[in-house]
């Protein structure tokens, strides 16, 4: 969420911790053209490019649009409950939810 937040927008990428989540909100609204569901499927255009290029240049990340579909296999593999991303605003929040008790 980095590399991928406007920062144009003062406002700063906010953490939260609750009982049953951990909640990502970064300044940076979902373009018009890429749904939910696209970057679902690793389809991006990165807001930042020099800034992506330069994390994929030292390693930090594989490429555009690799790190929702690799967080979105990774909650799959532990068994916990599928992220929720949503579009506000003027801002991009990813809910990860911790494993439901049986």
């Amino acid at each position: 969420m980095v590399s991928q937040r406007n920062y144009l927008f003062p406002e700063k990428i906010q953490i939260a911790l609750y009982a049953d989540r951990l909640e990502i909100t970064a300044p940076g609204m979902v373009y018009d053209d890429l749904a939910i569901e696209k970057i679902k499927k690793g389809i991006s255009r990165p807001r930042n490019p020099a800034l992506t290029n330069a994390f994929i240049y030292m390693g930090l990340i594989r490429k555009w649009g690799s790190g929702i579909p690799k967080l979105f296999d990774l909650v799959k593999e532990y068994n916990l409950p599928e992220p929720l991303l949503e579009s506000l605003n003027f801002s991009l929040r990813v809910n990860l939810f911790r494993k439901l008790s049986p």
